[in-house]
């Protein structure tokens, strides 16, 4: 006589983040100070210019955008990717952008447009997708549960709030199925630890795994980048800032109260992007606001983060530019200077690029990568 087996069995609905089954999208575009909505747009798309006679869809794009009423693209200079699944170049006598997926924040692409008679200029467009990637959940068998094999759930990962289907295949029956949503993967910013380093810090205080979207209703704010023995430290930003001269941010107000350095804090006016909006809190940790750090906290951060490169001094690489795009939609740090808030001397400050450090006049214009103090 063949043995029934009652089985109570629990499926874990595991966080994660994908693409919905969500077939357009909005794309905006936005360019001095303007913006451009393109609705109902499925992925992958392609906007092509056509510089023959200036009417493809990335044309009209940019003549609205800035406010030009004829030309075309310029097929001998092809525009500079920017990243996150959108990918530009030219096919003569074309230049495209193609978004492959949705991303979360924006992407900044340029290249050139021939307007009146023939004058070429120069232009740079910052893309992004509203609601960008959407939340989904990972489906799997509780640790320990029988025949858990013999189990699938279509489709895996789902989208929340749409239904699955489960399967199951084997010789046993089933009493009982129940979906029971899985222990938070995060931890909090206020139990930092060293361990932590390199994690994406958000806006409710949360840390999430490094080089991975974050979930649904978190606001990537940075990397965690420093962590001292007193649990204190700083948080490196996901954008820069805008340029200035030294001089002016030694003006800024300096606090000394985080990390164990002083920082140079940015007014309001000097900050920009989604991800530099005032803070006074993340979750429950008290935090600076943004600052621009000492060269030796630059230092720290970057060899906290992998970089391995070593010319006047150790700055950044490509291993530290993996955090910052990877899945959160920051911008890599460039070929630009960055100033730091150390004084080489009473006419230099230093600064630092994607591969050194360099002493620069004070009075030079100069970009700005921010760093919360917690």
């Amino acid at each position: 006589m063949k043995q029934k087996v009652f089985l109570m069995l629990a499926l874990l609905l595991v966080a994660a983040t994908g693409v919905t089954a969500q077939s357009t999208y909005t794309v905006q575009f936005k360019a001095n100070n303007n913006t451009k909505t393109v609705e109902n747009v499925t992925l992958p798309h392609t906007f092509w210019c056509n510089n023959l006679y200036g009417n493809g869809e990335l044309d009209q794009i940019i003549k609205q955008l800035y406010g030009w009423n004829d030309g075309g693209c310029d097929s001998t200079d092809p525009i500079v990717s920017g990243s996150k699944n959108v990918t530009a170049g030219y096919d003569s006598p074309n230049q495209y952008i193609t978004i492959s997926a949705p991303f979360e924040g924006t992407t900044t692409v340029s290249g050139s447009y021939f307007v009146n008679g023939g004058q070429e200029t120069a232009y740079s467009l910052e893309i992004s997708i509203p609601g960008g990637i959407i939340p989904t959940y990972k489906i799997a068998m509780k640790k320990g549960t029988a025949d858990s094999a013999s189990w699938a759930a279509t489709p895996n990962p789902a989208e929340e709030g749409k239904t699955v289907t489960l399967k199951y295949d084997g010789v046993m029956k089933v009493k009982s199925v129940k979906a029971k949503k899985a222990a938070p993967t995060y931890t909090l910013l206020s139990a930092a630890t060293a361990e932590d380093i390199g994690k994406v810090v958000c806006a409710d205080g949360h840390l999430h795994d490094a080089k991975t979207a974050v979930p649904a209703g978190c606001t990537a704010v940075g990397i965690l980048g420093k962590v001292t023995e007193t649990g204190h430290g700083l948080i490196l930003a996901l954008k820069d800032a805008k340029n200035q001269n030294w001089n002016t941010i030694n003006g800024w107000t300096s606090v000394t109260t985080y990390a164990g350095t002083t920082l140079k804090l940015l007014p309001d006016d000097a900050a920009r992007g989604t991800n530099l909006t005032s803070y006074t809190t993340l979750g429950e940790t008290a935090v600076s606001n943004w600052a621009v750090a000492q060269k030796s906290d630059y230092e720290a951060i970057f060899t906290n983060l992998g970089s391995t490169t070593d010319s006047n001094g150790k700055t950044c690489d490509g291993n530290v530019n993996a955090y910052i795009t990877t899945g959160v939609g920051g911008t890599a740090i460039s070929d630009d200077a960055y100033w730091s808030a150390t004084e080489k001397d009473g006419n230099k400050a230093w600064n630092f690029s994607s591969d050194r450090w360099n002493d620069t006049r004070k009075t030079s214009d100069r970009d700005v990568w921010p760093v919360l103090g917690f």
